[in-house]
């Protein structure tokens, strides 16, 4: 299972990575929103701001991302994911 986790974090940060002009600036003023509400583990918020971000681009909601959202994974690795999505957007070059 750890396999599975090491390469949905490495997709998610991939993602990341290829949103990033798509986001602009919008994303870097609510980056640390999310990062908060994921620190605290509210997957609610954290879900609901990641999915207005991509509607308000009008960018499809990548299924990946919707992966670390689910029941089966435990805390660490829900923000493991996201923080690794966030890296991909807010990070340098590649």
């Amino acid at each position: 299972m750890s396999e599975n986790i090491n390469e949905l974090i490495e997709n998610l940060r991939n993602i990341g990575f290829g949103h990033r002009k798509d986001f602009g600036e919008q994303i870097q003023n609510i980056a640390y929103r999310i990062m908060e509400k994921t620190r605290i583990g509210k997957r609610d918020d954290v879900f609901y701001l990641l999915l207005r971000t991509f509607s308000a681009n009008q960018k499809p909601f990548p299924k990946a991302l919707v992966e670390p959202f689910k029941p089966n994974y435990d805390d660490g690795v829900f923000k493991s994911c996201i923080y690794a999505f966030l890296s991909g957007v807010l990070g340098g070059e590649e």
